[in-house]
């Protein structure tokens, strides 16, 4: 698929029930990335891999974002 039928897709299921859930479950996602990232005692090599993930989890959200629009 190329971006415009990516946009075209992804604009057709904004706000149904399964664009809900996925969007649900990214900000799980990162909610809990960013938690674990904070927990006390991490070596700083831990704490930099937990921001990452959380970092691609949001990008991969946004990215989505965009093709809603």
């Amino acid at each position: 698929m190329n971006e415009e039928q990516l946009i075209d897709a992804f604009s057709q299921i904004k706000g149904h029930p399964a664009d809900k859930a996925l969007t649900q479950v990214l900000e799980n996602a990162v909610e809990a990335a960013l938690a674990t990232a904070i927990t006390a005692g991490k070596s700083d090599a831990d704490r930099h891999y937990d921001c990452g993930w959380a970092a691609a989890i949001y990008a991969f959200a946004e990215q989505l974002n965009h093709y809603r629009q």
